[in-house]
């Protein structure tokens, strides 16, 4: 049995786990998957929320390794642009 995993949270509640080391699984591939699913899931179904990935176990301390926060502001960018418009030039 695994005594350690990797963690990816969803404003601060568990919503996935990996486990790595007895059952075969490497820490590396663990902490892909996580990276892997927050990569899908982040701007679709945990938009506007703070996405951490932990490291954790029965004998350590859980350890934050990455942690994102929702962006605030969000600029529409104008038909035929490639980038948003700088801030000072959008009318409000």
């Amino acid at each position: 049995m695994d005594k350690n995993w990797i963690e990816l949270r969803a404003d601060y509640e568990r919503r996935a786990a990996y486990s790595y080391g007895d059952s075969g699984q490497t820490y590396e591939e663990a902490k892909e998957k996580a990276f892997d699913l927050l990569e899908t899931t982040r701007l679709g179904l945990y938009k506007d929320k703070v996405m951490q990935i932990v490291e954790n176990g029965y004998d350590t301390q859980e350890k934050v390794i990455h942690e994102e926060h929702p962006t605030v502001l969000e600029v529409d960018i104008p038909k035929g642009c490639v980038t948003a418009l700088p801030y000072d030039l959008t009318v409000l």
